[in-house]
């Protein structure tokens, strides 16, 4: 069977919340910050997020963590937070489900 696209997720649990974390498989997201990083995604591969978040993949409560490069060379990576709803600033159960899934 030949792929044309595979993208890697890890899904996790935190108190019953689940979030997919987006692992590998992704294109390059360009940006200097992870706001600018967030707002390319949302403007030019926001189908990335229907596809993973939405039924059949997904569900009503998916929410996300896409692993991305960093911005600061202080940080081991970069973390994008996407929910059926769009795009979020910051997550708390998908910062926990991400640091499990690493």
């Amino acid at each position: 069977m030949r792929f044309s696209r595979l993208i890697s997720t890890i899904d996790t649990h935190t108190a019953g919340e689940p979030t997919r974390n987006i692992i590998g498989g992704l294109p390059h997201i360009p940006g200097k910050t992870i706001s600018e990083k967030m707002l390319y995604m949302r403007d030019n591969l926001d189908w990335l997020r229907t596809m993973l978040m939405f039924e059949p993949r997904g569900n009503s409560v998916m929410s996300g963590a896409v692993i991305t490069q960093p911005c600061d060379p202080r940080a081991d990576v970069g973390v994008i937070y996407i929910e059926v709803g769009g795009y979020l600033p910051m997550c708390g159960h998908d910062t926990i489900g991400c640091a499990t899934a690493m």
